[in-house]
């Protein structure tokens, strides 16, 4: 009796996993199709398909509002991006608090089954996306504190100086609030990352006093090109009841290579021939290149990424040889069989995310003005307006 009991626990498991790993293929339709419509260039159409998927609760919540987050974020629903993003984060804390006791439980089924949690670079993104979302809003307060936690966590990863875009986001944001010391601290560190954008040298003499008042006034855009790379299972097939997989970066194509601001005088009638003259244009500079740095994330642990699969692999062949001894073969080899059924790498990963995070900056005087956002090619030519 007892032999049948432990034998039928180990199938329950794998039975367990199997159906969970099941359901998550089903959850994950909808959020398929919202990606394709944003990347067709329709995201109202992919913020309605978003809105029909059910995220307050199951292992890929905090997968669903990062990537409905950043939808309404394209679509200009600030505020409602913001409280996505920030229930994403508070999900997060939790789930890194539980995380060891849920590391164990999915050691010998798959990591599919575990909470998504994202990269050490998401969850940081999870708080910079939000300090633009306020900043547009204009509530510099709640932006700095977002900043101040985007910043914690950056400084925790093990790549703390891989993301100047968020630095670039404080640093702004500093400066709104006149915390000039704390400002020039971040200025200087996009500085480091990236010594070829201008106009950072602007914003350090600014910030430091150098500068004297100029009258002018600040456009700083936020620019997203390209994207995202995404998680592909990488298998290796060892007969007759093994199998091997661990997850890995591929980059998906996209042909936008730079985005090029342009203000003009919002002038009428006499003032038109002046307003012509007066165009100011400025092309973004890159920040933050996460297509790099998902695959530079992902590649600095794939040795831990091999050891725990190599590991559970051993672990599964033990309990398969337990149950073989306590009940018989024919039901040992439905339990390996099992086993390697419900083994899958985990490749979710935030597919809304953009290749690059670029900044461009003008300095026209105070007044309105009509603002263009123009994307080129590599060719210098023109795609989207």
């Amino acid at each position: 009796m007892k032999k049948y009991s432990v034998s039928v626990l180990f199938l329950f498991q794998v039975v367990l996993a199997g159906f969970l790993l099941f359901l998550s293929g089903c959850a994950t339709v909808m959020l398929n199709r919202s990606r394709d419509e944003f990347y067709c260039g329709k995201p109202v159409e992919a913020q309605t398909l978003m809105e029909t998927v059910h995220v307050t609760r199951g292992k890929n919540r905090v997968l669903l509002l990062m990537e409905r987050g950043l939808i309404y974020q394209v679509n200009g629903e600030y505020r409602k991006s913001s409280l996505d993003f920030l229930k994403a984060a508070r999900r997060i804390e939790e789930l890194d608090i539980l995380s060891i006791h849920r590391q164990a439980g999915s050691f010998l089924t798959s990591d599919l089954i575990l909470p998504f949690t994202g990269e050490q670079f998401e969850k940081v993104l999870v708080h910079t996306f939000p300090a633009i979302n306020f900043i547009k809003l204009r509530k510099w307060e709640d932006a700095l504190v977002e900043c101040k936690r985007a910043l914690k966590k950056l400084s925790h990863s093990e790549l703390p100086d891989s993301q100047p875009f968020t630095n670039y986001i404080a640093g702004t944001c500093y400066d709104i609030m006149g915390e000039y010391d704390d400002a020039r601290i971040e200025y200087e560190k996009v500085r480091k990352a990236r010594p070829d954008i201008p106009f950072l040298e602007e914003d350090l003499r600014r910030v430091s006093g150098l500068r004297e008042t100029s009258g002018r006034g600040e456009l700083i855009c936020f620019i997203q090109t390209g994207k995202s790379p995404v998680k592909r299972s990488v298998e290796l097939f060892i007969p007759p009841y093994k199998r091997f997989a661990v997850p890995e970066y591929h980059r998906k194509y996209y042909i936008c290579r730079k985005a090029v601001v342009s203000v003009t005088p919002a002038s009428r009638g006499r003032h038109a021939r002046r307003k012509q003259e007066e165009v100011m244009s400025c092309q973004s500079y890159l920040m933050t290149d996460l297509e790099s740095l998902a695959k530079k994330t992902l590649n600095m642990r794939v040795e831990k990424e091999i050891l725990r699969e190599t590991a559970r692999i051993i672990a599964k062949d033990e309990v398969a040889e337990e149950v073989e001894e306590r009940t018989s073969t024919a039901v040992a080899n439905i339990v390996r069989i099992g086993f390697m059924l419900c083994e899958f790498a985990d490749i979710r990963s935030w597919q809304t995310l953009p290749a690059k995070l670029e900044v461009a900056k003008l300095f026209p005087k105070p007044g309105s003005y009509d603002v263009k956002i123009q994307y080129f090619d590599t060719n210098d030519f023109l795609i989207q307006e």
